[in-house]
């Protein structure tokens, strides 16, 4: 049976054509089992080739890629035959695979004596069993590759275990280096926090100097205006003294005037009674003048300088009576518009009492400036004795307008 395997794989297939030429089909591969020998061999054909190699596929689990068959052509021109020899090898390790073909045929031969099917069947079981053949050698180059793959990573995992145990590993004990780390991670966070909150301070206290320039520009403008009334003040105060001294003045001239008028009067007055009271006898021999009609010429004399004075007295006295009216109405409006800024000023101080009192309390408190404190302290005491400055100079305006008013 291996004989006639051996012969069979090694036998050229001879036949002849209808002309009588001889047509010979070789199988240039071995086979690679009997049962396809056989099949090869039978008449009937019972086994195709798509079954065979699905047979063989199903035999091996194993992916290659391969070109089923590359059939046969054959070319009928005229009365010229010719048929393609092929054969089929693997390259090295199943990597590759090529097809070799190579074409026997004359030109004039006749097809007599040749049956078409009976060739067709021929050429159909060879390249069946070249492409077995071929598969068969890429399975045994692949198997030896998988065999050699093993046993180089047989060789690896010894050589990897070798090495570990020549080379023992050496851990650290890096925890003083952790406890460092950490301790530096907890100082980094602790002054991130202290950071922040001393931005925030910053924030806070500039926010806080923003309030107290506005409330010093404040106390600033209120003093410059409260200096300006001041000011005003004054003057008015001067314009009403020298007023008040001219008053004075004329009050005194008016008294010495009203004392010699009184004087004057009071000679003439017994001046006149001494001339009424003298009597004198004389003889004369003119004709006498009547006494009755001189002192009635004498007294009539005096009542018109007596009533002339009188009445320039009166007008006089009504002339300064309108006047100092008139001052006394204008006296009144200024006194009201004085108690009006009076108040003002009282309210004023009262509230730069409150202030002070404010900045008292600030001051008592702990603080990062206490040079700023103290210089907002000091600038609200000298707004405060500005402003009691003030209302000392109201109050003694007012007290001499009532002296001059009883006056």
């Amino acid at each position: 049976m291996l004989i006639l395997m051996m012969i069979l794989s090694t036998m050229t297939i001879t036949t002849q054509n209808k002309e009588g030429s001889p047509l010979s089909v070789k199988i240039p591969t071995p086979i690679s089992s009997p049962l396809q020998i056989l099949k090869e061999c039978s008449p009937l054909k019972e086994t195709t080739s798509e079954q065979v190699l699905h047979h063989h596929r199903s035999s091996f689990s194993s992916p290659f890629n391969y070109n089923p068959s590359q059939n046969s052509s054959m070319s009928f021109s005229g009365r010229s035959y010719g048929s393609r020899t092929q054969s089929m090898y693997g390259g090295a390790g199943g990597q590759g695979t090529r097809i070799s073909t190579s074409q026997q045929g004359s030109p004039y031969a006749s097809l007599r004596g040749f049956n078409l099917a009976d060739g067709l069947d021929l050429h159909t079981s060879r390249n069946e069993k070249a492409t077995m053949q071929n598969l068969n050698d890429r399975l045994a180059s692949y198997m030896q590759n998988v065999q050699s793959l093993e046993k180089r990573n047989a060789e690896l995992e010894q050589k990897i275990r070798d090495w570990y145990e020549s080379h023992s590993v050496v851990f650290r004990d890096h925890s003083d280096f952790l406890e460092k780390v950490k301790d530096l991670r907890d100082q980094i966070e602790y002054l991130s926090m202290c950071n922040t909150k001393t931005v925030l301070d910053i924030d806070n206290s500039k926010l806080v100097a923003e309030d107290f320039r506005i409330k010093y520009e404040t106390e600033r403008n209120l003093r410059t205006a409260v200096e300006a009334d001041t000011t005003c003040i004054r003057s008015v105060l001067d314009q009403m003294v020298l007023t008040r001294s001219d008053l004075e003045q004329k009050y005194e001239d008016l008294k010495e005037e009203l004392a010699m008028l009184e004087k004057n009067h009071e000679e003439e007055m017994a001046l006149a009674r001494e001339q009424t009271s003298q009597v004198n006898v004389s003889v004369d021999a003119a004709p006498s003048a009547d006494l009755n009609e001189a002192l009635t010429e004498v007294r009539q004399y005096y009542e018109n300088v007596t009533a002339r004075n009188r009445s320039d007295l009166e007008n006089w006295y009504q002339n300064k009576i309108s006047t100092m009216e008139e001052q006394h109405d204008t006296h009144n409006e200024e006194l009201q518009n004085t108690k009006e800024e009076l108040k003002e000023l009282k309210s004023t101080f009262q509230r730069l009492q409150i202030e002070l009192q404010t900045h008292h309390n600030m001051a008592s408190r702990p603080s990062t400036h206490p040079h700023n404190h103290t210089h907002r302290l000091t600038k609200a005491h000298a707004c405060g004795q500005s402003h009691i400055m003030c209302c000392y100079v109201t109050s003694y305006t007012k007290k001499h307008i009532f002296s001059f008013m009883a006056l």
